[in-house]
């Protein structure tokens, strides 16, 4: 008998890009297609794979992860400016970038 939570463990670390959910992206210079996200999204709750990672520059990239489970939970990009200095600036973006996600756990935020 294999040992499973062995398995889920290994699964909770892999993360879903989503560049080609909006241009052609990766190794094979592909866009993925809607039917086929759907497809990736059932797989990965399935399989207990739970990020996605995401940029504020994959534009429609966003609006489909808006409409995927709310089970995933966000890792993101963003392109700080001058504004980031401000503490209350900082907060007010990151409230926003959770509202926008429709209330998916923003797991972490990486500083371009």
């Amino acid at each position: 008998q294999k040992d499973c939570s062995k398995k889920n463990k290994n699964t909770s670390k892999i993360i879903i890009g989503t560049a080609n959910f909006e241009k052609k992206y990766g190794i094979l210079n592909k866009k993925i297609k809607i039917k086929d996200i759907k497809n990736i999204s059932y797989y990965s709750i399935r399989k207990k794979i739970k990020y996605l990672d995401t940029a504020s520059s994959y534009t429609n990239a966003n609006k489909i992860i808006k409409k995927l489970n709310n089970k995933f939970e966000i890792i993101t990009k963003i392109l700080p400016s001058d504004e980031w200095k401000d503490f209350k600036f900082c907060f007010k973006k990151i409230e926003n970038l959770k509202n926008y996600f429709d209330k998916k756990k923003i797991n972490t935020i990486f500083f371009h």
